[in-house]
């Protein structure tokens, strides 16, 4: 029997005596009952990065960007990270490049929003049990259409907190079995948990890219 199995059968089982109690001890009504099993199912949803298993092929590199915390604080950090960027530093950067052909800041920041309504809408799907192979994305020409120049550092950070805010909440709303549920993210098998730790250090990834490669451009001046 596999791990998800197992874990929907624990988990079912929890719910079942927890309830039995709650019934015997308080003599709740079936609305009241309710309330009880509904706060046990948010008590029980405290999964991990160390939940993965098995941790996807290749998504693994952004994956181990995140410390091992429940998904929905790791969310919650993320929004918290980009809360507290430097707008002016990242205006600096404007047309800035640290090596031929390789993205602007603002390229980086439009590829981020791009894979934030990508990826959960295929853990959308995942989650609805609806396992279909996603068509292969063209990232160059997903880049070359983006037109991220046109627009502000300001206007490309609102856009990506709206939308990783609306990942959270996404993300919030599905419970253990549907966070275990898998499907094929490009050629490899993940969980939707896996996919939202993936949203998230693939936001990591690239933050880190901008602090290591671009940040020393002000100081070469």
């Amino acid at each position: 029997m596999n791990i998800p199995i197992i874990r929907k059968i624990y988990l079912k089982k929890k719910e079942s005596v927890i309830r039995n109690k709650y019934k015997r001890r308080e003599g709740l009504t079936t609305e009241g009952l309710k309330w009880v099993t509904d706060s046990i199912r948010v008590e029980i949803k405290r999964m991990k990065k160390s939940s993965i298993n098995p941790m996807p092929e290749y998504f693994e590199k952004y994956i181990n960007h995140v410390g091992d915390v429940e998904l929905s604080e790791a969310f919650a950090n993320s929004i918290r990270v980009l809360e507290t960027l430097d707008t002016e530093l990242l205006t600096r950067l404007d047309g800035k490049r640290y090596a031929h052909g390789k993205w602007t800041v603002k390229g980086i920041l439009q590829h981020i929003i791009d894979w934030e309504r990508i990826l959960p809408q295929r853990a959308l799907l995942f989650a609805r049990k609806i396992n279909m192979t996603p068509p292969n994305i063209d990232e160059t020409l997903l880049a070359d259409n983006m037109n991220a120049e046109r627009r502000t550092i300001d206007g490309l950070l609102c856009e990506l907190k709206i939308a990783r805010a609306s990942t959270k909440e996404m993300f919030d709303s599905f419970d253990d079995e549907m966070l275990l549920n898998q499907g094929t993210n490009w050629k490899y098998e993940m969980s939707v948990l896996a996919m939202g730790f993936t949203i998230i250090g693939h936001q990591s990834h690239h933050l880190n890219i901008i602090e290591e490669k671009y940040y020393p451009l002000l100081d070469s001046r």
